[in-house]
């Protein structure tokens, strides 16, 4: 049996266009303005929430534009993008945002020794993930691809990206999300914005607080699903990333969409991360690296860095939790 959903946490999307699906806004108080607005951006459903005492709808659309611009920027899918100019065309990158991403995501993977990468692509396209026909490659395949991951076989300068072999390609899918998040909460700050959820297909930023206190983010069963807990919070972010939404069965045993760039397969230490962080780019990357380390590398190291929790459930279904995890916990 062979089952592929396709709406996985990576940024692989096959929608280019965002749309709206709805805009709402009513007065809660004579001093709160409520307003929510749904688009389908970065592969995902986006959404936005906020109170605001000045135009909340204003907000809500510059801040969708925000993450449209990241989307548009960072979709190696797209043939306008610099990202997919890079790995098709061995453009070298000279794009400002880029560059600092690509410094971040550096920084990230000598923190979790090796385990988040973003030239780890050309896996994703040898088990088929951009397309409706994933299965398990050959062996010697696998082998073949992973000489082109690795944070060697990229040279990352103050101005320019380059990379080793023209077969190396990036995805900034584990990290885009986040910063996108991230992006849209420094423009409704800037537009006056008192309280907001930003919620960009599971990447959650929440910003202040709501009329009747903190904002509620539940966390689902990698098995059963449904919302095992819920997290209370302001100024968090929450990502959780899962073997259970872009993946194919084989027999019984379950390929996902999120890779070792040690092994060249799927991570198989993990079903669900979900991390608190105080920004969601944050969240975003390290929920990515957790999965693919497991407990045994991840609540160590969660430990030592400072505003960061994490929750991991096993296979089995075994929870592992970092020291301040259960603070946030409804």
């Amino acid at each position: 049996m062979r089952l592929l959903t396709d709406s996985g946490k990576i940024l692989i999307a096959t929608a280019i266009f965002g749309f709206s699906v709805f805009l709402n806004s009513c007065r809660k108080t004579d001093s709160e303005i409520y307003a929510e607005e749904t688009r389908f951006l970065m592969g995902s459903y986006c959404t936005i929430k906020v109170y605001s005492e000045t135009d909340p709808e204003a907000a809500v659309n510059a801040a969708m534009e925000r993450i449209s611009e990241v989307y548009e920027k960072f979709n190696h899918l797209s043939e306008a993008s610099r990202v997919y100019r890079f790995n098709n065309y061995a453009h070298p990158i000279e794009d400002e945002e880029i560059i600092a991403l690509a410094k971040k995501s550096a920084e990230i993977n000598a923190v979790t020794g090796g385990a988040f990468d973003i030239t780890v692509y050309p896996l994703v396209e040898l088990w088929g993930f951009n397309f409706s026909s994933a299965g398990v490659p050959d062996r010697e395949e696998i082998k073949n691809v992973l000489t082109l991951v690795g944070p060697d076989k990229l040279k990352i300068t103050g101005d320019v990206i380059l990379k080793e072999d023209d077969n190396v390609k990036v995805t900034f899918g584990s990290i885009a999300k986040g910063y996108a998040v991230d992006e849209a909460a420094d423009v409704l700050r800037q537009k006056g914005v008192s309280g907001a959820l930003i919620d960009a297909g599971g990447d959650i930023y929440v910003m202040g607080e709501k009329p009747d206190g903190k904002w509620k983010v539940g966390v689902r069963h990698p098995r059963a699903g449904g919302i095992t807990y819920v997290i209370k919070g302001s100024d968090i972010a929450v990502a959780t990333s899962g073997d259970y939404e872009n993946y194919f069965m084989e027999g019984e045993e379950r390929y996902h969409h999120i890779f070792d760039p040690r092994t060249g397969y799927p991570s198989s230490v993990s079903a669900s991360v979900t991390v608190i962080a105080t920004d969601t780019l944050t969240a975003d990357a390290f929920a990515t690296a957790f999965f693919i380390m497991g407990p045994a590398g991840s609540i160590e190291l969660a430990e030592n860095l400072e505003g960061l929790e994490c929750l991991i459930v096993t296979p089995d279904l075994n929870e592992y939790r970092s020291g301040g995890f259960n603070y946030y916990l409804q």
